[in-house]
Parts: C-alpha cells; structure tokens; sequence
C-alpha cells in the first residue's frame, strides 16, 4: 500500500513543527548555559584625571555583581552604574558576575591616577603673601636675688 500525498504532508508538517519546537527550546536555554556576561562601558585600563570614577556596565544573565568586593545593584536589564574614589596611584577595579546556576564571569580594569603636579588651589606662602617679623637680635636680663 502506498501512502497518498495528503499522509505525506501531514507527516512532513509534523516533523517540521516538531523541529521547530525543539530548536526554538535549544535558541531560548543557551543563554542559561553560557552564564553571566560583563559588558564595561567605563571607564576603559588607563590613567585617569579626577579622584572619582564612575563605574558602569551591563551584567547579563547575572543573579550577583560584586564590584571590588561590594554588592553592586542591577536594574532589571543588567545595567549598573556606580562611583569608585581612586586614591593617588596605581588601583585595580574588579568585577565578579554569577549567575543562578554558579557560573561565574570577571572583569579586571588597570587605573592610573597620578599625583598632582601643581599647587593650585593649596595656599602656599609666597614672598608676596607671606608676613616676616623680626626677632629680637639680643636681650639682655639680669636676675637679682
């Protein structure tokens, strides 16, 4: 027996609904096999101008975000902003992203932030600010009993 063209297509219609279920299943879990993702927009490795640093980025996949060992808020899309202080030297910011089944993601960013090179603002003394007084020269005191 022979199966008639209205068999054919309706075994080819289900195994092609059959295929798209199973790859559309495929394309929505493989983000929760590639883990957390750590997208940094700023700032980039590199020296700085200013003591404070605005951190900011996007963590997708992300249950936690530590940033330099502290607990960092995401928004409900994975963006977070945040400002660091960034002493006077060399300082490594670095980022940890896990997600809810462990998986783990870093980032590190290199910041140069050097010393000042001038005294402006610092109220040093210059010959034109600055008051001498004369102190006295001799004295002379006689005790007496």
């Amino acid at each position: 027996m022979r199966p008639n063209i209205r068999t054919i297509l309706l075994r080819t219609l289900v195994v092609f609904v059959i295929v798209g279920i199973i790859g559309y299943a495929i394309f929505r879990l493989l983000p929760l096999f590639r883990g957390p993702n750590i997208v940094l927009l700023e700032p980039d490795n590199g020296t700085v101008t200013e003591p404070i640093v605005t951190v900011s980025g996007n963590s997708a996949r992300t249950q936690n975000l530590l940033i330099n060992g502290q607990t960092q808020d995401l928004e409900q899309n994975g963006d977070f902003i945040t400002t660091l202080a960034i002493p006077v030297g060399y300082t490594i910011i670095e980022l940890y992203a896990t997600d809810r089944f462990g998986k783990k993601d870093s980032l590190v960013r290199h910041i140069y932030n050097p010393p000042p090179t001038s005294t402006q603002g610092l109220d040093l003394p210059t010959q034109e600010n600055q008051t001498f007084t004369e102190l006295p020269t001799s004295s002379t005191s006689t005790i007496t009993q």
